[in-house]
């Protein structure tokens, strides 16, 4: 934020309904990987002095299976080190958080998560454990269908 003096966060997520058509259709687990990590990679070295971090939406590189996975990894080893990494895994299961936490904080080397706190408080502490990290929790959606939870 203060280096790019910049409040300007760019999602890294192999959105369907966003990437270049030259890039295919979804295929799901077949989708043109090497062409999404050359999208992404782009997208990193034209705005990497504008902004203040990037948020990578992991249900997005999840659906791609195993290869996603290791795109989220290659787009991770490529955004520069002074900018942050917001995780938005809006992760909700406390009997996974422990290992999720040291995967995504430890070696993924994020800087942020989000979490889903819907089921419980119970795993967001073990998220807390890490004094340089940050949690965002979910507390509300614009989606319009929300509403029928609070009825």
């Amino acid at each position: 934020m203060t280096r790019n003096q910049s409040l300007l966060s760019v999602d890294l997520a192999p959105n369907p309904q966003i990437w270049p058509r030259h890039l295919g259709g979804w295929e799901g687990a077949n989708a043109n990987i090497w062409g999404l990590q050359e999208w992404l990679q782009f997208l990193i070295a034209e705005t990497a002095d504008l902004v203040c971090a990037y948020t990578l939406t992991l249900e997005f590189y999840s659906t791609l299976g195993a290869s996603g996975l290791g795109l989220l990894q290659q787009i991770l080893a490529a955004i520069p080190p002074h900018i942050p990494v917001i995780l938005d895994a809006q992760h909700s299961d406390g009997h996974t958080s422990s290992i999720f936490a040291q995967m995504i904080f430890a070696i993924w080397q994020v800087d942020a998560v989000t979490l889903n706190p819907y089921i419980g408080q119970d795993g967001v502490p073990l998220f807390l454990i890490y004094p340089d990290k940050a949690v965002f929790i979910l507390c509300a959606t614009d989606n319009p269908s929300t509403a029928l939870l609070k009825e």
